[in-house]
């Protein structure tokens, strides 16, 4: 385990906010052209009345405070729509957002594809016989999420262009979250979440599109008496950064950047190396990552408020 010595954390809150109102980030991207640039997720919170959003723009200027930045967005016909993860075209201006909305108590999941602007369509993504879906990111082609059948709950891939359905299944596993996507090369992608075996842990794992193969699972836990769970996926030359929510002691929560190295072989390495992220004086969650960058909520016992940062590690 380590502990990176210099970190920056910055409030990233919906402009309207005021006391007591929540802004929830939940997925981030860096603009392939621009890389002091970000896409980043969330819905805001004031009352009964929930907005979801893509803010784009810079992490650390005014652009944050400027309303301009921030792009709602909303289902058709549905009043209530949450957003989790953006992706972005290499070809063009054009986003990717997949989450979920609730019609009648029901929630299905959802991608949205067009413009900030919300030049787009809409599509519903539903595996057969779901009864809830929600989708938690999105790369390429691809979408990862979870889907429940009676009480069971089950992890999917959405292939956008072929509009087809995968679970993902992995032998000797109880039960599995598909929570963050990354793109390695045309058809080779590597997915992460959670995952029930003996304990609760976080995994890693490749799949090909092409064959529809996974391969290279791997569990990880932060120690031995730690519930870890992956919430993204960030990677760069054969070295990835997956964003860790922890719990130690059935209460105490940690968030961690776990580092993971591909072997020459293909296979990740098994040992993790682990920097921790905490907001000051806060209880922190962190949900999603792009390169060192970090993004979650954040609160505190005595405050109303609940808060979005952003935290750089450096």
């Amino acid at each position: 385990m380590s502990e990176r010595a210099l970190r920056i954390y910055l409030a990233l809150n919906y402009p309207l906010a005021v006391l007591g109102d929540k802004t929830l980030l939940t997925g981030i991207k860096q603009d392939h052209q621009n890389k002091s640039l970000y896409y980043i997720t969330g819905f805001f919170e004031h009352g009964s009345t929930v907005l979801s959003f893509v803010y784009y723009g810079n992490v650390s200027g005014s652009s944050i405070a400027n309303i301009d930045n921030w792009h709602t967005f909303s289902y058709p016909l549905s009043n209530n729509t949450n957003l989790y993860g953006p992706s972005i075209s290499c070809h063009n201006s054009n986003v990717k957002i997949v989450g979920n909305y609730i019609n009648d108590n029901q929630a299905f999941g959802c991608l949205y594809q067009g413009t900030l602007e919300g030049k787009g369509v809409w599509k519903t993504i539903m595996p057969n016989k779901a009864i809830n879906c929600i989708c938690h990111s999105a790369m390429g082609n691809l979408v990862v999420g979870n889907y429940t059948i009676s009480v069971l709950g089950k992890a999917f891939i959405y292939n956008i262009k072929k509009d087809s359905y995968q679970d993902i299944i992995i032998p000797s596993t109880k039960n599995i979250t598909a929570y963050g996507i990354w793109k390695n090369n045309k058809h080779h992608y590597t997915i992460c979440g959670g995952v029930l075996t003996d304990n609760q842990a976080a995994y890693i794992v490749d799949y090909n599109s092409k064959n529809k193969r996974f391969s290279n699972f791997t569990i990880y836990n932060y120690n031995k008496l730690s519930v870890t769970h992956f919430e993204g996926i960030s990677g760069q030359a054969n070295e990835y950064s997956l964003i860790s929510d922890i719990i130690e002691n059935n209460k105490d929560q940690i968030v961690a950047i776990a580092h993971i190295k591909r072997k020459s072989n293909g296979a990740f390495s098994k040992r993790a190396k682990w920097d921790l992220i905490s907001v000051p004086n806060q209880q922190t969650s962190g949900n999603s990552i792009a390169n060192t960058t970090v993004i979650g909520v954040s609160a505190t016992a005595t405050d109303p408020s609940t808060n979005g940062y952003i935290s750089i590690v450096i």
